[in-house]
Order: C-alpha cells, then sequence, then structure tokens
C-alpha cells in the first residue's frame, strides 16, 4: 500500500506544479476568448439603381392558329398543304372541283344579261338607266298624249254641237286609262329595275362561291397538319390543312393581381426554355381586363420575336419581367443569406450583436438577389455567416 502511494505521490504534484507557477488556467483562457467580439467582414446595405423583377412560368403558343375550312362544298381536287411547308399570305392551299360553280356563274350571267335587255340596257353600260328613258314608259306616256288630245277634241266638238256628249265621255274615259297605263309602266320599270339588282347579286354570288374553290393561305406561316386528301368530298366548314404563325411567338402568362398591377403593356420580358442558350426576349403586349375567377390571377399575352421560325410553339418558359426600379433596390449577395425550411435570413450587427432578421426577396440574379422587406437602407450585414448566431458579439472590419 505504501508503494502503491508513493508511485501516486508523483503525479499528484504534477497536477498541483502548474497551479503553483502563476499560469491562467486553460477553462478561464476560453471564458475570457469567449466575451472577446469576433471578427466579421461586413458590408452596408444601400439602394443601388437596378431593375426589378417579377417571375413567372407559362406555355409559349403560336401567334396564329387556324383550320382552313372549305365555304362551299365540293369534292377536293388538289391540295398542296404539307406539314412543315411555310406559305405566303394568298398562296394557294387546295383547289375544288370548280365545274359546277363555272356552270352557275354562266347561267348568272345570262340571267342578268335578259334583265338588262328588258330595260334597254346596251353591252358596257351600267345598270343605271332613268324611267322616261325606257320604252313602256315612252309607249304609255305617247298614248296618254294621244288620249288628251282625243279629249280636248271631243270636248270642243261636244260645245259646238257637232258631237254627242257620249263621245266626250269616252274621251274622257280614254284620258284616265292612259293616266293608268302610264303609271304602270313606272311600276314595270320599277319591277325590272329590282330584278336586274337581283341578277346582278345572284352573279355576284354564283362568282364567290366559284373563287371559294381555291383555298388560300390567310395569312404568312407554316402549315401545321394536312386534314384531308385529293377526292375527298368535303361539306361546308370541313377542315383541308392548319396553318400557324410563329413569328411572333405567344407565352401567356399569369400573374398575382398585386404583380399584374405594376406590369404595362410594353413591359420587357425575358423568356428561358429549355434547350436554349440565350433567352427569348419580347414585350407584353395584352393584358386580361379582369382576373380569373378560380386562380384570383391576371392573364397577360407576351409577343416574342421568332425570325428563325423556331419550333418552340407547346414549350414551357420561364420568364422574367423586367420592371423599372425608380427609388433603386436593395441588393445582397446570395452568399450572405441564410437559407433554411423555406426562409431566407439576413445576420444584421447592431451595437456590436448579432440579430437575425426574416427577408422577402425579390428574383435573384448575377449571384445577388433584392431585398424586398426585412431589412432597410443603412443596416450592416455580415457578409459570410457562416456558424455565426444570433447573440453572438462581433466587430466588422473591412
Amino acid at each position: 500500500m505504501l508503494q502503491e502511494a508513493l508511485r501516486a505521490a508523483p503525479a499528484l504534484l504534477v497536477l498541483v506544479l502548474p497551479g503553483c507557477s502563476g499560469e491562467v488556467p486553460p477553462a478561464l483562457d476560453a471564458a475570457a476568448s469567449e466575451s472577446a467580439p469576433r471578427d466579421v467582414r461586413g458590408a452596408t446595405l444601400v439602394r443601388v439603381p437596378s431593375e426589378r423583377l417579377l417571375f413567372a412560368t407559362g406555355e409559349i403558343e403560336p401567334d396564329e392558329r387556324v383550320t382552313v375550312a372549305t365555304k362551299v362544298p365540293g369534292r377536293l381536287a388538289a391540295i398542296v398543304a404539307e406539314r412543315g411547308l411555310a406559305v405566303q399570305q394568298g398562296e394557294v392551299l387546295a383547289r375544288l372541283e370548280a365545274r359546277e360553280y363555272e356552270l352557275r356563274t354562266a347561267q348568272a350571267e345570262a340571267a342578268l344579261g335578259a334583265a338588262r335587255a328588258l330595260l334597254g340596257l346596251a353591252d358596257g353600260a351600267s345598270d343605271a338607266v332613268e324611267s322616261e328613258a325606257t320604252a313602256a314608259v315612252r309607249l304609255a306616256r305617247a298614248g296618254l298624249e294621244r288620249a288628251r288630245l282625243e279629249r280636248e277634241r271631243a270636248q270642243a266638238l261636244a260645245r259646238e254641237g257637232v258631237d254627242s256628249q257620249a263621245a266626250f265621255e269616252r274621251a274622257e274615259t280614254d284620258l284616265r286609262a292612259a293616266e293608268s297605263r302610264l303609271q304602270e309602266a313606272f311600276e314595270l320599270v320599277a319591277t325590272r329595275r329590282a330584278t336586274l339588282a337581283q341578277r346582278r347579286a345572284e352573279l355576284e354570288i354564283a362568282r364567290a362561291q366559284l373563287g371559294e374553290t381555291t383555298l388560300e393561305a390567310p395569312f404568312e406561316g407554316l402549315v401545321l397538319a394536312r386534314l384531308v386528301s385529293p377526292g375527298a368530298y368535303l361539306a361546308i366548314g370541313d377542315g383541308v390543312c392548319e396553318l400557324v404563325r410563329i413569328d411572333p411567338l405567344r407565352l401567356v402568362l399569369e400573374l398575382p393581381a398585386a404583380d399584374a398591377a405594376r406590369v404595362a403593356p410594353g413591359t420587357e420580358v425575358r423568356a428561358t426554355l429549355a434547350g436554349e442558350a440565350a433567352p427569348l426576349v419580347g414585350k407584353v403586349t395584352r393584358l386580361a381586363p379582369a382576373l380569373s375567377a378560380a386562380s384570383r390571377t391576371r392573364a397577360l399575352e407576351v409577343a416574342l420575336a421568332n425570325p428563325e421560325r423556331r419550333p418552340l410553339a407547346g414549350a414551357f418558359a420561364e420568364a422574367h419581367l423586367v420592371l423599372a426600379s425608380a427609388d433603386g433596390a436593395l441588393l445582397v449577395p446570395l452568399t450572405a443569406l441564410r437559407s433554411f425550411a423555406g426562409l431566407d435570413k439576413l445576420l444584421v450587427v447592431v451595437d456590436g450583436l448579432v440579430e437575425e432578421r426574416r427577408l422577402t426577396l425579390g428574383v435573384p440574379r448575377d449571384g445577388l438577389v433584392e431585398v424586398l422587406a426585412g431589412a432597410t437602407a443603412g443596416d450592416v450585414y455580415v457578409l459570410e455567416p457562416g456558424s455565426l448566431a444570433a447573440g453572438a458579439r462581433v466587430r466588422v472590419v473591412p
């Protein structure tokens, strides 16, 4: 037992001797180091000129999309519209058999000629005609003049006693009949005028139907699909092909009401598509006049230039709407943020102590992000928070 106690004595001496040397114990040294402020790199939050971005997603659509359909029934004689074909406005896409419509046009032209002949109109003359110049009116007016002269002669003879009163009365009756025939001639001319107008309209309809046997492109674009083949009989309204215009493209976005209120026609939009290196740039062209009843969002349309006519319609796009910031924006580096569970925080130094501020952020861009709420200009924040905790004492160094 004594030997064991002697062997333990040096160890005890070793433990006691440091306390007698005047050095600071390790525990006290750690406590002193914790109370000293920690040097951190910081920066002051200031407003700088910047673009304010709104983020939205949407689908790219063709600017125009139409199914070219028939306006008259008939058998399809030929079709040149094939998938992917580029066409100009007015270019022929398909033709119907036109023989029946050509005959109808010839029939209408003959009927018009007959109506003009009844009015005494020469070939090449306009349809306008004076009633007094027609044969029917001239004949009736000549009969009226003759009846008037006969009445005057019968009246004079009856007054002189040469002829009877009965002869005068017959002349009076003939005059009234002649007046009626003149009125009838005017009515006949009016009827023939109406018939002429009707025949003219029928001819125009026949010509229009003949023209509708040729189907033309309503705008410059690309053929999306061919729907029928030659020989098919088509009724009115049957589709022949689908045509789209993809320059410009149309991007449809939906924004919350508060964000949409800050957007106006002409606002610049940058749209990023999967597989596309550079964003498509366009401008807002239209805004819906009301909010959607289902989502309480407002739809807007963006025109995106596509001069190369790339097949981008139907693609999903991520868009940034560029809003001008008149008073500048509060920007912080993304590396200065501490994010967890969907919350973004910034460590701000106030009187040498670290405070956590929960932020509302804008859209990140070029390693920076705009602070919309949670911090104000003049706040000093920690650039590299690392494991720094709230309440820690720090000293900001450049």
